[in-house]
């Protein structure tokens, strides 16, 4: 089996020091764009859904 590599970005171990993003409102060196490790979306991976599904649970009266 041959492995084909479809990625042309940096190896996960490789720092990113160049280029520019979009980051709390303003467009920002991608080194200068820094996240909290306790954020939720980091942690969780929320921020790639549009909402989190809950359901109401009648016997403990909370979602």
């Amino acid at each position: 089996m041959e492995i084909i590599e479809t990625t042309k970005g940096p190896s996960p171990n490789q720092e990113i020091t160049s280029g520019y993003c979009f980051f709390k409102g303003q467009i920002m060196p991608l080194a200068e764009a820094n996240v909290n490790i306790s954020t939720h979306a980091l942690n969780y991976g929320t921020g790639c859904f549009e909402g989190i599904r809950a359901y109401w649970n009648a016997q403990e009266g909370q979602l």
